[in-house]
């Protein structure tokens, strides 16, 4: 009997040296786990500035590129006042390449906050090189022009013509803008 009940000391003594370190290795178990879940939180934030960083790199490699092709631009943006004058210049380059049947239109000009539209219809007929060559100076002028709908098409009745019909917008600063 008394060998059981040294065993149940042995026994009680284990137990309750067990349950002491258990309460004294709690604390740091908790604080382990607090510690644990805060550095994957600030490893999942890591990974989110790595992103962010990556895709600020890569619009800083954007932008560099945009700036690259602003600098390239070598076509100006006249004031309105400028309309006239292009509208000149149109005619002109019409009239240099010989075309015929020409009609030149312009439509209302739309406002945009830091720029002017302005709307313009070509119509001519003439043979295909200087067609060619007339769209050619359009795109060389040195005031912005996009050309909007280009319709090349066979002129009826004749040996080797086109009628052409082009729309293009002339970009000028809007009234009051400083740029």
């Amino acid at each position: 009997m008394r060998d059981k009940l040294w065993q149940a000391r042995v026994w009680i003594i284990a137990v309750a040296l067990i349950v002491a370190l258990a309460a004294a290795m709690a604390p740091q178990w908790v604080q382990l786990r607090h510690i644990q879940r805060e550095i994957s939180g600030l490893e999942r934030r890591l990974d989110d500035s790595r992103a962010v960083t990556e895709g600020l790199s890569g619009l800083a490699r954007q932008v560099s590129a945009l700036h690259q092709q602003v600098d390239g631009i070598d076509k100006i943006i006249p004031d309105q006042t400028a309309q006239g004058d292009l509208i000149r210049e149109l005619g002109l380059h019409i009239e240099s390449e010989q075309l015929r049947d020409q009609e030149l239109q312009t439509r209302d000009v739309v406002l945009d906050e830091r720029y002017a539209r302005l709307p313009v219809e070509l119509n001519f007929r003439g043979d295909s090189p200087a067609a060619f060559r007339f769209v050619r100076r359009i795109e060389q002028m040195p005031h912005l022009v996009h050309v909007n709908l280009l319709r090349i098409k066979p002129a009826p009745g004749t040996d080797g013509l086109v009628d052409v019909m082009m729309d293009v917008e002339a970009f000028f600063t809007a009234p009051g803008d400083p740029s």
